[in-house]
C-alpha cells in the first residue's frame, strides 16, 4: 500500500519512535523533560524500559512507562487492519 503516509515504522516496527526518542536526547536540559505519547509493543525477553534506554544511549535520561491497555498481538493486528481498510474505502 504505497498511498499510506505512515505505512510502517521499518523492519522492527519501532524506527519512528527511535527516531523520536534518540532526538529527545540530543540535547537535554537540566531539569528538563520529554513526553512521548505512542503505542509500541512488549517483547518476551526484552523489556520496554531496556529498549528506550538502548535507544538514549547515555544521555541522563529516566525513562517512565505508562501502560493504559494490553492488547494481544492478533487482536491488535486485526484491529489495524480495519482501520486501514475503512481509511481507506472512504478515501477515494
Amino acid at each position: 500500500m504505497d498511498t499510506l503516509g505512515f505505512r510502517d515504522g521499518g523492519r522492527s516496527g519501532e524506527d519512528v519512535q527511535r527516531r523520536i526518542v534518540r532526538g529527545s536526547s540530543a540535547a537535554p536540559r537540566a531539569g528538563g523533560a520529554a513526553q512521548i505519547v505512542t503505542e509500541i509493543g512488549e517483547r518476551d525477553n526484552e523489556p520496554l524500559v531496556q529498549r528506550v534506554r538502548q535507544w538514549l544511549g547515555s544521555a541522563p535520561m529516566d525513562i517512565h512507562v505508562l501502560r493504559l491497555r494490553i492488547h494481544p498481538a492478533a487482536v491488535y493486528a486485526m484491529a489495524m487492519r480495519r482501520a486501514i481498510l475503512q481509511a481507506h474505502s472512504s478515501n477515494p
